[in-house]
């Protein structure tokens, strides 16, 4: 029984490994564990699955993010390759990767403005990560603010830079004016977003130097994410059901116990423990299903894998 209950969480888990690689988006490297003797539960499946389905609002940018650029501004080159994607752009502190695109990283700390038009302000702490192609330049290139509107719950519309204004000699068709960028946005997990403009062909829209095939991608990652718990065992003692759990040795924070008592019933917590163990002594028969989720004020991480016990008297 056991060996078939090891081969099916297998199987699950190869399956979800084959949508992921078939979407792009499931990483497992931020998602809940699927071990052998795991319950396949709905609920682990839900947390899966909720980057794939659910749709971005504005709080799923709110805080502070690490965030990396890969950029890549085509154009000429010479037959050595030299200066191979830099097109004359000032990208500070950027590292050619591969020998091909450039990529460096900054922090960028979001939050929501009291109104109605481009409420998100993106503010980064060094660089100006935003393009617009139709601009042969970044200016300026150094710590700068955008506002933003979620467009579609799939594409992010921002205008700016807030400290500079445009004018007829940069690239502006009226007295004066702001840039107007347009990026699709993908939640890769509970933690990670990517921005993505391009490729595109600025040669198609009138730019005055033909930088060819510019792509722009930014993955936001979230600082001090609370690790996933994943239980190691949950079994009946004399005095309860016992159960113990890991997370990375780095994390300082406490844990919550959840549990249900019926297949598709919904968790309720039943602690709250700064151990990586716990004795549930409440329950005396039935099946009982249990799952974990580290805890620092109000954040909760997504909860571990989940497993199932059943006391008889």
């Amino acid at each position: 029984m056991r060996m078939c209950l090891s081969k099916a969480v297998q199987t699950f888990r190869y399956v979800l490994i084959i949508i992921g690689l078939l979407i792009g988006q499931v990483n497992f490297a931020d998602q809940v564990s699927i071990s052998p003797g795991d319950t396949l539960s709905s609920d682990v499946m839900k947390d899966l699955l909720k980057p794939l389905r659910s749709d971005l609002e504005y709080e799923d940018f709110l805080g502070s993010w690490e965030v990396t650029q890969s950029v890549c501004l085509g154009g000429t080159v010479s037959k050595d390759r030299a200066g191979l994607c830099a097109s004359g752009i000032d990208l500070r502190d950027a590292l050619q990767v591969g020998g091909s695109h450039y990529q460096r990283t900054d922090t960028w700390q979001v939050q929501l403005l009291d109104r109605e038009e481009f409420p998100l302000r993106i503010s980064s702490s060094k660089f100006n990560f935003f393009f617009n192609p139709t601009l042969t330049y970044i200016a300026p290139n150094d710590a700068i603010s955008w506002d933003c509107a979620i467009s579609s719950a799939r594409y992010l519309a921002c205008v700016g830079p807030q400290n500079i204004t445009y004018g007829p000699n940069k690239g502006c068709q009226h007295d004066a004016c702001l840039l107007h960028v347009v990026m699709k946005i993908e939640r890769e997990s509970g933690s990670n977003l990517r921005l993505t403009l391009g490729p595109v062909d600025t040669s198609e829209v009138g730019s005055s130097v033909n930088f060819m095939s510019l792509f722009n991608e930014l993955v936001l990652s979230k600082e001090n994410t609370l690790p996933i718990p994943r239980i190691l065992g949950a079994e009946v003692r004399e005095t309860g059901v016992f159960i113990e759990w890991i997370v990375p040795e780095s994390y300082t924070g406490s844990f919550l116990v959840l549990r249900k008592s019926s297949l598709k019933g919904a968790f309720e917590e039943i602690a709250a423990t700064d151990a990586l163990n716990f004795t549930d002594s409440s329950v005396s028969e039935g099946s009982f299903w249990y799952r974990i989720y580290s805890s620092q004020g109000d954040l909760k991480s997504i909860g571990s894998n989940v497993r199932n016990v059943t006391l008889v008297n």
